[in-house]
């Protein structure tokens, strides 16, 4: 599920940091209530995955 507004008030969010691995937002911010949400899609980041493999193998 891709977070579009805030839980809190409804207004759209803001990217507040990208993925240093897939540069996939990963954290957002509201700037009228200022609530932070973290995206619940992103813990599964195919190229983060991608890479544990290959260190394993």
């Amino acid at each position: 599920m891709r977070i579009d507004s805030c839980r809190n008030c409804g207004n759209a969010l803001e990217v507040k940091k990208y993925c240093q691995v897939c540069t996939q937002p990963i954290q957002f911010l509201c700037s009228q209530c200022a609530h932070y949400a973290d995206d619940p899609i992103h813990s599964v980041c195919d190229l983060k995955l991608h890479i544990g493999k290959q260190s394993v193998a």
